[in-house]
């Protein structure tokens, strides 16, 4: 686990899935900002992206998923293009012990359809510090 992650977080817990929100939080901020549905004319502007993720933990590794094969996470970030989410995102499933092996419903927030309640909280907590921010990892044992 990051160590950042585990510095950081209010509930303490040190596995991929927090307790208290299922993601990152930042507490020295003291105020979240809140980017919902935005919609950008300037390209260079990070605005909220998200997808559903299909990650494997590496070959030998746990990854976290505690034995799990892989699992299933709404995974959002603030970018300015689906090519610098993808990198962002990457690079982050890479600090875990995971990468990706599917992406679906890659879009801007505010075209994503099936993002659950659980995703606002993910969203609301988005800022410079932590542009990344995900749901529980939903995981499975066996390949089907």
């Amino acid at each position: 686990m990051n160590e950042d992650h585990e510095a950081a977080h209010p509930c303490g817990v040190r596995e991929l899935r927090c307790v208290c929100n299922g993601s990152k939080a930042d507490v020295e901020a003291g105020t979240i900002r809140r980017y919902w549905r935005s919609m950008s004319l300037n390209e260079n502007e990070r605005v909220v992206w998200g997808a559903q993720l299909h990650v494997r933990p590496f070959p030998g590794k746990d990854g976290g998923l505690h034995g799990a094969k892989g699992a299933y996470a709404w995974v959002f970030a603030l970018a300015t293009s689906d090519a610098e989410y993808r990198e962002m995102v990457a690079a982050e499933m890479e600090t875990l012990g995971l990468f990706i092996a599917e992406v679906e419903q890659l879009g801007r927030y505010d075209a994503i359809v099936g993002a659950d309640d659980a995703s606002s909280s993910c969203i609301s907590s988005l800022t410079d510090e932590w542009p990344i921010q995900y749901n529980d990892f939903h995981t499975y044992r066996d390949e089907d």
